[in-house]
């Protein structure tokens, strides 16, 4: 429902400002389950520029991720204007925290390595997309973490505790079945 979360290329290609407001409960009932909040906007400015901002929490047991992302984007047409290319810049600030008091040892063991209190850190990221699409069908490729920046929690193992580049590809078409009904694959 909100591809502009996933690839900033998505960003002002409606022809309709866009506000999303998401909340998810994963496995609820759990203890530490995961649960996830999102606001976002998006918009059109102009024939070629896409301008959007989200603000996020994303909590799992006793690690939470707050953060917001501002996003660009740059249209072109293609191949006579049949499609539209958009690329798509993201930056966004994370604060990470790490709470300690909510991890419990295996069989409720004391471990003195297990230090107490709540660790906090901001991280910088980065996200870059590729977006071609027309009316009924689109293509993307987005890239998330480009920075690739550490997570420097006391608690955690620094050299591997970093957010790690990933690729995305996404496709779809939309199939009018009648006036009434489309099928979004």
């Amino acid at each position: 429902f909100n591809d502009d979360v996933i690839n900033p290329a998505v960003c002002g290609t409606k022809d309709y400002n866009t506000i999303h407001l998401i909340s998810r409960n994963q496995w609820t009932g759990f203890e530490g389950a995961p649960t996830t909040q999102l606001f976002s906007y998006q918009r059109k400015q102009g024939n070629k520029i896409g301008l959007g901002g989200s603000i996020f929490n994303d909590v799992t047991g006793p690690i939470s991720r707050t953060g917001a992302q501002l996003t660009y984007a740059y249209r072109l047409p293609v191949n006579n204007n049949e499609y539209q290319l958009s690329l798509g810049l993201s930056g966004s600030m994370y604060q990470y925290v790490f709470d300690n008091e909510k991890v419990t040892p295996h069989d409720n063991i004391y471990d003195p390595s297990l230090a107490g209190g709540v660790e906090k850190v901001l991280t910088p990221d980065a996200a870059f997309g590729i977006y071609v699409y027309k009316k009924d069908f689109y293509l993307g490729l987005s890239i998330p973490h480009l920075i690739e920046s550490r997570i420097d929690l006391e608690s955690l193992d620094q050299e591997s505790n970093k957010l790690i580049r990933h690729y995305f590809l996404t496709s779809g078409y939309n199939y009018i079945l009648n006036s009434d009904f489309i099928l979004k694959p």
